[in-house]
């Protein structure tokens, strides 16, 4: 069970590195080979409005609001993110609850886990 928590930490960092690469190094990044309004962030933001003047957001069935995760890479990359923090803390604590001790442990180790997917992303694998 801890290599499924590590996994979902992994994700998570290495999602994060996404995120940041985009936000704040798309120019520079893997991604500015894809020049596409999905994963250019200067205009992106843009998919979620159906009129951009009134910003009036998409919608479903002309009802529900269009999830925002699949307008644009960086939101989709936070749906990952935080959703695979929540399901590694749901598997830590509802799962695997042994001890206190390992609670701390485990929860430590998962935070380098965290750390070093999110620096390999970011400093290695999405530089051109």
């Amino acid at each position: 069970m801890g290599a499924k928590i590590s996994i979902m930490f992994m994700i998570a960092g290495f999602a994060k590195a996404i995120m940041d690469t985009l936000q704040f190094h798309y120019s520079t990044s893997i991604f500015s080979n894809f020049k596409s309004q999905f994963w250019d962030p200067s205009v992106s933001w843009q998919n979620k409005y159906s009129n951009l003047d009134t910003l009036t957001t998409k919608k479903l069935f002309w009802i529900i609001p269009y999830p925002v995760f699949l307008t644009d890479a960086w939101h989709l990359f936070q749906f990952i993110f935080l959703n695979s923090i929540f399901l590694g803390i749901f598997i830590l604590l509802f799962v695997q609850i042994q001890s206190i001790q390992w609670i701390i442990i485990t929860s430590i180790a998962e935070r380098i886990v965290f750390g070093l997917s999110f620096w390999a992303g970011y400093n290695i694998l999405l530089k051109k």
